[in-house]
């Protein structure tokens, strides 16, 4: 991983939140990125005993209470329905809003830098039942983006699965974000690219107060691995099984045979297990991972990053199980990870505790052990952030917090080609435009475009589409600060913007049919005269580098993934 480059010291500990804590995946990646955790939140006490346990230096951790997890049912259709407050006479608990009413004055007295956390997704992963927005923890997506709104800190994260992205519940979240001033960047990633061997893929959504979008992609890309990482990464090269070693034996005396096959109830292999076998070689390892669907297979390589681990995928191999006569290997043969294994593969450190399964425990045990059971512990680990992951997030925000320039990407692709992407026909407009409006020619015109074009490359990573908005983090990027960028260099690319903001601002009124596409007319100050005649305090003339361009639409999409 590469660092940012450092042009300054670290001023000051950012304080944090953490809501719906989980097991402590994301704090602990957190607190390495050296940000202090003042609060951590989740409605399990089991799952705050096992943060407590190794989370230290937190100085509160209390619980809420969760939106319940069944609905009582709407009238005529029997099923939960996202705003259905009342029916008849009956008021129906949509989500538990005493919860956020006593959450937000709490977490607002922190003052926090920032706040973070993963709200459920069971409603949204492609691992659960898919119900989406109908399901009515999906409310508590909401319920994080209103205790931000309610606190206000500079910075919050909030990771989830990417299908989240297509619900109305992001889309509310969005606007609340949007609504108290947050410019937001979405991304999503894959832990492997971030220190876990695990191909884990997230939605991660991080706003900053008064940012343009885009603002994070930047820091967080300086943070990517060349390589992904594998599972022989973390457990070592001698983890796994040799094929050679897991092959079926030719008289097994327990193989399922073709006239016994229809009554077997076990595991069979998949098409995806041949696949993962046809391309061995003489080194290549093995090992065992409960597949998470009916697309998915059993058997996986050392040499690749594990498979998005999910509550089952600790699951052993069923006492079921029995080779098929003709299968090419036996499965009882081959690696199954422990627990404490699969911890790794999630990107834990060796060591985590996990506390004692209430299976394996004797009357005799210590009262100060922490028991948990086995759908815990797996629920816990399936639903955790990985820690590697968390704390290149956690570095990103504060260097950027810090006004660290960051370093160029270690993947190209990982930002938009730092060019600006326009049609010969629309410059040959603009300049059209430019010649009238701010009468340059010659290397004036020649050296605005050249200047444009640096200008777009430094702000192509936000992925803004309006030239305002590209001003405003042109003007606050540490990039174009002293000593990095100087005043008169800055001061000539911000020039360069404006004008482009204006000739957008313009154009709008053109496109909404409000003002003739007539650069003289404007150029004599005919659309300043009509709006002042229209509204006499109207300032845009002004004022176009605050300003977004009216009638264009609202702000502009976040950054693809």
């Amino acid at each position: 991983m590469q660092p940012s480059s450092t042009g300054s010291l670290e001023l000051t500990v950012l304080r944090a939140v953490d809501l719906f804590c989980g097991a402590g995946g994301f704090a602990h990646g957190m607190q390495k990125a050296g940000i202090k955790i003042v609060r951590s939140m989740d409605h399990d006490p089991a799952v705050i005993e096992v943060h407590k346990t190794n989370i230290k230096h937190v100085e509160h951790r209390l619980p809420f209470r969760p939106a319940p997890s069944k609905q009582p049912p709407v009238e005529d259709s029997g099923k939960f329905r996202r705003g259905q407050v009342h029916t008849s006479r009956k008021t129906q608990h949509v989500v538990d809003l005493t919860a956020i009413v006593d959450i937000a004055p709490e977490v607002t007295h922190d003052k926090p830098d920032i706040i973070f956390g993963g709200p459920p997704c069971q409603a949204f992963s492609s691992a659960g039942k898919g119900e989406g927005d109908d399901d009515p923890r999906s409310t508590l997506t909401e319920a994080f983006a209103i205790i931000v709104a309610a606190a206000r800190p500079k910075y919050f994260v909030m990771e989830n699965v990417k299908g989240l992205r297509k619900s109305l519940t992001y889309k509310r979240a969005v606007a609340i974000f949007r609504r108290v001033g947050y410019g937001l960047s979405e991304a999503v990633v894959n832990a492997s690219s971030f220190g876990t061997p695990q191909a884990r893929e997230r939605l991660i959504l991080a706003g900053c107060l008064d940012e343009t979008d885009g603002w994070f992609h930047a820091y967080l890309n300086q943070y990517k691995s060349a390589q992904r990482i594998n599972v022989t990464d973390v457990l070592g090269s001698e983890f796994g099984t040799l094929f050679d070693d897991f092959t079926l034996d030719a008289e097994c005396p327990d193989a399922v045979t073709e006239a016994a096959s229809d009554e077997y109830k076990g595991y069979r292999l998949r098409e995806a297990d041949l696949k993962k076998l046809a391309g061995k070689n003489p080194e290549t390892r093995f090992y065992y991972c409960a597949p998470g669907g009916p697309a998915s297979g059993a058997i996986h390589r050392t040499d690749r990053p594990a498979p998005t681990l999910i509550r089952t995928s600790t699951d052993g191999l069923s006492h079921r199980y029995r080779p098929q006569a003709g299968d090419p290997v036996d499965l009882r043969k081959v690696a199954q990870p422990s627990f404490d294994q699969f911890s790794r593969l999630a990107g834990y450190p060796a060591g985590w505790n996990w506390g004692a399964l209430r299976s394996q425990t004797s009357d005799s045990r210590n009262p100060d052990d922490m028991i948990l059971g086995a759908r815990q512990r797996q629920l816990m680990l399936a639903n955790s952030v990985p820690p590697p992951l968390a704390f290149a997030i956690g570095r990103s925000i504060v260097d950027h917090h810090n006004r660290k320039v960051p370093s160029v990407p270690i993947e190209a692709a990982a930002v938009q080609q730092r060019t600006w992407k326009v049609s010969t026909r629309e410059v040959a407009r603009y300049k059209d435009w430019l010649r009238i409006a701010k009468r340059l020619a010659g290397r004036r015109l020649i050296q605005e475009i050249t200047d444009l074009r640096a200008a777009k490359g430094l702000t192509a990573d936000r992925g803004l589409a309006a030239a305002a908005e590209e001003l405003k983090a042109l003007e606050g990027m540490p990039a174009t600060a002293e000593p990095h960028m100087s005043r008169g260099r800055k001061s000539q690319l911000c020039r360069t913007l404006a004008n482009l903001a204006e000739f957008q601002y313009y154009q709008s009124y053109v496109q909404a049919g409000l003002f003739p596409d007539d650069d003289k007319s404007y150029a004599r100050g005919d659309l300043r005269r009509m709006l002042e005649d229209d509204d006499p305090i109207d300032d845009s003339f002004d004022n176009f580098g605050k300003l977004s361009p009216p009638l264009i639409g609202s702000k502009p999409p976040l950054a693809a993934e």
